[in-house]
């Protein structure tokens, strides 16, 4: 009788803790999520801009947006043309810092649509400007993900 029990205690005891240890754990996970969403890869919650356009340049260039943007076009000039694609003409959210804040704010669209991207997309100037007006600009990945069919095509 108390070999039966020797042997099935460690089984029964398992049965019992084993999904409160895994419950505990998920609490645990769920817990310290935001904690762990601020380490590197998850941190990257903004995608910069030039980045962004590479991206979609290299995945239209055989394309009617990729011949229109290369169209005797600097590789600088090619991801401007891409910042307008995504920024101006596909209304993807761009979010920037004004110079000499380090906040990243999202940059009004009238914004967007009034100013100059300028050094491969990585800046917003104004027309007659000496310097930028929105430097380090960024779209948020999910906004990236969520339109990357909607940026690869030319039909609405």
């Amino acid at each position: 009788m108390f070999a039966l029990a020797g042997i099935t205690a460690p089984i029964v005891g398992w049965l019992v803790s084993g999904p409160i240890m895994a419950l505990c754990g998920g609490l645990a996970v769920w817990g310290l999520w935001p904690l762990v969403a601020d380490i590197s890869p998850f941190s990257r919650r903004f995608v910069p801009l030039p980045e962004a356009a590479r991206r979609v340049y290299e995945k239209t260039i055989d394309t009617l947006i990729g011949e229109m943007a290369a169209n005797g076009n600097s590789p600088q000039e090619i991801l401007n043309w891409y910042g307008v694609w995504i920024g101006e003409m596909r209304g993807v959210p761009i979010y920037g810092k004004r110079p000499p804040s380090q906040l990243l704010q999202e940059i009004p669209f009238s914004e967007i649509k009034r100013l100059q991207f300028k050094n491969g997309a990585s800046e917003l100037w104004e027309t007659y400007s000496s310097g930028a007006k929105y430097t380090d600009l960024s779209l948020k990945r999910r906004d990236f993900r969520k339109n990357w069919k909607y940026l690869l095509t030319v039909n609405d």
